[in-house]
């Protein structure tokens, strides 16, 4: 198990990557859909070919850090939030 130390608590990979994909995927989502957001427009501001972005969002592949971080501004969080909440969701 790998782990570290954030100033709130420490998060645990415990999870296979496919499940944080999964879950990552899930809570972008939904953060997504509750700012009206739609996948072709989120694409088109974070610059992430729309195939990509679908793939990412059916949790079939893992966004790597520049597409998190892009991701994370458009929903106005960050990368650690969408983690945090991910890892909530499980």
């Amino acid at each position: 198990m790998h782990s570290f130390q954030t100033d709130r608590n420490v998060f645990r990979m415990e999870q296979t990557p496919t499940d944080i994909t999964k879950r990552i995927a899930a809570t972008v989502k939904s953060a997504l859909r509750d700012r009206g957001i739609t996948q072709e427009d989120a694409s088109e501001r974070t610059g992430i070919p729309f195939t990509t972005f679908k793939r990412h969002l059916a949790g079939n592949s893992p966004m790597d850090t520049r597409e998190l971080e892009a991701v994370a501004a458009l929903l106005d969080t960050t990368v650690l939030a969408l983690f945090l909440a991910a890892e909530d969701a499980a």
